[in-house]
């Protein structure tokens, strides 16, 4: 469980360019792709839900 995190650490250390939004695994997601659903309209509530909104927030400010 801390490659992901040591990756990220060099990445950063060696001034590769980051998003500063992070996206979490979870079941859900592949429950909301079984049901054939977006995850927002399956568990608009659910914290992936609210970090890919973030990030949706993210990128649209950045243009």
């Amino acid at each position: 469980a801390a490659l992901p995190q040591q990756m990220i650490e060099e990445m950063l250390a060696e001034g590769l360019p980051m998003l500063p939004v992070h996206l979490m695994s979870s079941v859900r997601m592949r429950e909301s792709h079984q049901a054939c659903m977006p995850l927002i309209h399956f568990d608009p509530r659910h914290k992936l839900t609210r970090q890919f909104v973030e990030l949706h927030e993210y990128l649209e400010g950045a243009v």
